[in-house]
């Protein structure tokens, strides 16, 4: 059996770059991947707040980053697949070449598929 990976897309209604994101992750129609999007706080300045920003995803994103020996740094749109592989979120051909390793246990494909 085939064990379902999550992909999690950090994002923000303030980022320019997150809406291309936010539509590449609706394309991901897979049954074995499991997308989330967590809209962080750190863009909430100005007077003006993401009205779907959570705390507890800004603190989500810094711990994978340092789990990642990235110290903290962290960036919108970020894609975090499986826990593992980080991508800009936005970048259609780096998410659709995602490794092996974070795909689905039975499931291989060549760089540059898509993943439906």
């Amino acid at each position: 059996l085939a064990q379902e990976k999550p992909a999690k897309l950090f994002t923000s209604q303030s980022c320019s770059s997150c809406p291309a994101a936010d539509a590449l992750l609706e394309t991901l129609n897979d049954e074995h991947i499991i997308t989330l999007s967590c809209n962080v706080t750190y863009w909430n300045h100005l007077a003006w707040e993401d009205t779907l920003s959570h705390d507890f995803c800004t603190k989500r994103q810094r711990d994978y980053s340092y789990a990642q020996s990235r110290n903290g740094r962290i960036f919108t749109p970020e894609l975090m697949v499986n826990g593992i592989e980080s991508l800009v979120g936005s970048n259609k051909r780096a998410v659709i070449a995602c490794p092996i390793s974070v795909l689905p246990d039975n499931q291989h494909r060549a760089p540059y598929q898509t993943w439906s």
